[in-house]
């Protein structure tokens, strides 16, 4: 059985409730579903009109005193000016991270949970475990920058792979070894003041870091005996899911997931990965 993680921010109020119903029809074993919310009224609401069980499906408000030792104020105050807007895409990142730690009732045994973007639909069933990477093939050197800056080891670890692939099986147990080694490097400061302070202001107001890259990359530097790479998963950039199986279908027929961004969605743009 595994728990599911879906951190949800405004831009995708749209997304939320079709990619909670997928993943609880696609995700084999899926146990509950943790959703973190910038509105858990309207996530329940949300929800709640879409017929999705709800006794699987756990809402969590972002801003919970504390849930979590940040919250949106907190995060956009150790950010660059002009990367104040870009403060919920980072603390969604922060989420994940402190995911182990801070969210109730997920699991923390070996078996991890699975971080799922709430802007990703998966199309057919899907297994995941933990140290089983499914990989992507960007590489934003921003990511890796920032990731030395916190863990000088912590580099690119095949130049073959990135970690960004929207979905990743994530344990406590490693979340924690990633924390307490940034922890430890920065002196005592906590990981997400740090995790913050690291991004470069150049790159903060677009993508200034990555926590797919710094888990994926410290699993693979840092391997436990069943730690592996996976057969790629076919998955397509898109404004919808009707969108990405007309364009698509035919030429993938394993297709496996959709991403429909926002700023896909804004600029109409359709791309395979």
């Amino acid at each position: 059985m595994i728990d599911v993680l879906i951190p949800h921010g405004p831009n995708d109020d749209r997304c939320l409730a079709e990619c909670v119903r997928r993943a609880i029809a696609h995700v084999v074993g899926v146990r509950r579903v943790h959703v973190v919310s910038h509105d858990a009224e309207k996530a329940r609401r949300l929800i709640a009109e879409n017929d999705i069980a709800g006794d699987i499906v756990a809402v969590h408000d972002e801003a919970t005193p504390g849930l979590f030792p940040f919250d949106r104020r907190s995060v956009a105050a150790l950010l660059p000016a002009d990367a104040v807007g870009r403060a919920g895409w980072y603390l969604q990142q922060l989420v994940k991270l402190y995911a182990g730690r801070c969210v109730p009732e997920i699991n923390t045994d070996g078996g991890g949970f699975l971080v799922l973007d709430a802007d990703v639909m998966l199309l057919r069933d899907l297994t995941f475990a933990p140290e089983e990477f499914h990989v992507g093939s960007e590489h934003h050197l921003p990511y890796f920058a920032h990731a030395a800056r916190l863990l000088p080891w912590l580099v690119r670890a095949d130049a073959r792979y990135s970690g960004v692939a929207h979905c990743m099986v994530m344990t406590a147990q490693r979340l924690e070894a990633i924390l307490g080694e940034i922890e430890a490097r920065s002196g005592g400061t906590a990981a997400w003041k740090a995790f913050l302070s690291a991004v470069d202001p150049a790159h903060a107001a677009a993508s200034g870091a990555s926590e797919y890259e710094i888990y994926f990359n410290h699993a693979l530097l840092r391997p436990l005996e069943t730690t592996r790479l996976r057969a790629r998963m076919p998955w397509v950039e898109s404004t919808s899911v009707e969108a990405a199986v007309a364009r698509w279908g035919a030429e993938i027929p394993d297709l496996a997931y959709v991403a429909v961004h926002a700023y896909v969605r804004a600029q109409g743009e359709e791309n395979a990965q």
